[in-house]
């Protein structure tokens, strides 16, 4: 039974990414894009932490590679403030995109 809880919760966690994502790329209103963009960039450092912190103590170059990725997310949320032209915006939102995907990817299968 528990391993079937967490299975829902892998799916719940993949859906959630895939959702925003969508959402952050696709949708019309640009103040949608802007709080999608963030909620992701926040959903990425989320996720970074839960793997970092999953990890044992020792394991130190997988907790690194989680937290680089939500420092990557970091990284996104301020370009995606500062950002001036369609450009930077469009790199910010590819940032948050590498650390939602590439955390969620290290959640489900390390």
């Amino acid at each position: 039974m528990a391993l079937g809880i967490l299975a829902i919760m892998y799916l719940i966690v993949a859906a959630a990414g895939i959702a925003g994502l969508l959402v952050m790329f696709l949708a019309k209103n640009e103040k949608i894009k802007k709080f999608t963009c963030f909620l992701m960039a926040l959903w990425g450092m989320f996720i970074a932490t839960c793997n970092a912190l999953s990890f044992p103590a020792n394991w130190l170059i997988p907790q690194a590679f989680s937290f680089g990725f939500g420092f990557v997310g970091v990284v996104g949320l301020v370009i995606r403030i500062m950002a001036k032209n369609k450009k930077q915006i469009l790199f910010a939102k590819l940032l948050t995109t590498v650390s939602v995907a590439c955390g969620t990817l290290i959640f489900i299968f390390i």
